[in-house]
């Protein structure tokens, strides 16, 4: 093998459990687009932030399971298959309600409280920040009972824009995590925990 492929192999066989064992689609899942939300939000006739909230709810009783498996699916793959994790499942709110008109900005914080006993490393949260009537509000699909304005998190950190890059390296971060898990798995019948795959309204 050439030498400088080494590295790549190392990375492909420390991730492929991990890809190989992750649960498919949600049986649950309603297969939605971000089309098929926007259009049924438009529908509602509501406006403002009424009609934030109504799309945040749909988001989020599209989504059945949270899960790390899936850290290299886009948002819009995530929507439709019904699982993923804060950056996929706010990501694809942020679709949506750019859709409807709004001016969302994506955000993100190393270490926020609120959001349940995750372990230390996964103590992070994406969510969005939407600006409409001359206010800024927190928004987030994560809980249904969330409002535009009303989540039940705060940051214990610096909020900062997240982009592409900001997303891809917290991705990479989480993967090797991830991937030792699911080699504990496939070698030593490890349980699966929580903070890895569970149902979107079980807390942890």
């Amino acid at each position: 093998m050439n030498k400088s492929l080494l590295p790549l192999a190392g990375v492909v066989a420390l991730v492929a459990p991990a890809i190989a064992t992750a649960p498919g689609p949600a049986p649950d899942a309603q297969g939605a687009s971000i089309d098929d939300l926007v259009r049924d939000c438009q529908q509602t006739g509501l406006e403002g932030w009424e009609l934030v909230d109504e799309a945040t709810r749909r988001v989020h009783e599209a989504f059945d399971h949270t899960s790390l498996w899936h850290l290299w699916e886009g948002s819009a793959t995530a929507l439709r298959h019904g699982h993923g994790w804060s950056a996929q499942y706010n990501g694809a709110l942020k679709h949506v309600l750019r859709e409807l008109g709004f001016k969302v900005q994506v955000v993100h914080a190393a270490r926020v409280h609120g959001l349940g006993r995750n372990p230390w490393w996964n103590a992070g949260h994406t969510w969005l920040q939407v600006a409409h009537g001359g206010r800024t509000l927190d928004v987030c699909a994560s809980r249904l009972e969330h409002r535009a304005g009303r989540v039940s998190f705060v940051p214990v950190t610096q909020v900062r824009p997240m982009n592409r890059w900001t997303r891809s390296l917290v991705s990479l971060s989480l993967s090797p995590v991830v991937a030792v898990q699911a080699w504990r798995q496939v070698l030593g019948g490890a349980e699966q925990p929580k903070w890895l795959y569970r149902g979107f309204d079980e807390q942890v």
